[in-house]
């Protein structure tokens, strides 16, 4: 298991580990040593945040940058546009084909947009807490997704991901990188606490 877990660097954290080591094998070591810890009924180190305000009890675990996506579909609607053509006939039926095929043109990007698929897709700065994740996008700035809001969990350690839905709250959320995979330990341990340990998806941070 991991010895060290968190030394400071700059304004944020990231898991102690020698420089020869890549940023996957520095998180999978640190999710290891995490879910060691909580199989013995220990949280994670504490570490200090700056920015976002943590609640009274609540404890921040690790800072990081993952990639960030959210699952949703438009609603297909779009407005058609009618062009008021006066003249001679050959203008007037260039004006109505111009018009027939800047409708054809938005009716085709409605029913695109329509589809549901994986937007919002950006770099994010994330915080894994023993409350909550909180991550800060560029458009909506701290975004906080409770342990107790999820619905269904998808950890996939192998590919660096975690996929959550939240029922009808909000659309699920897709974090992705090297921190994802101490974020699916934290998650799982958080939500299922007397399964996690379980959990076949796991079973590679448990051996």
């Amino acid at each position: 298991m991991a010895g060290k877990w968190l030394e400071a660097m700059g304004g944020g954290l990231r898991p102690a580990a020698a420089n020869e080591r890549s940023e996957r094998q520095q998180w999978w070591d640190y999710a290891r040593g995490a879910a060691a810890g909580l199989l013995e009924g220990k949280a994670p180190p504490p570490v200090q945040v700056y920015g976002p305000v943590l609640n009274r009890r609540e404890t921040a675990y690790f800072s990081a940058t993952a990639n960030y996506a959210r699952l949703w579909g438009g609603d297909g609607t779009y407005t058609t546009t009618g062009l008021l053509a006066l003249g001679n006939p050959a203008f007037m039926v260039g004006a109505f084909a111009a018009s027939g095929y800047i409708n054809h043109r938005r009716k085709a990007a409605a029913r695109r947009d329509a589809q549901v698929r994986w937007r919002e897709q950006q770099r994010v700065g994330l915080i894994a807490t023993s409350h909550r994740l909180l991550v800060n996008t560029a458009e909506r700035g701290w975004l906080t997704f409770t342990y107790g809001a999820v619905t269904e969990y998808y950890p996939d350690i192998q590919n660096g991901a975690l996929t959550l839905g939240f029922g009808e709250q909000c659309v699920p959320l897709l974090l992705s990188g090297p921190p994802a995979v101490p974020a699916c330990v934290l998650v799982s341990a958080a939500v299922a606490p007397d399964t996690w340990d379980q959990d076949p998806r796991l079973a590679p941070l448990l051996a």
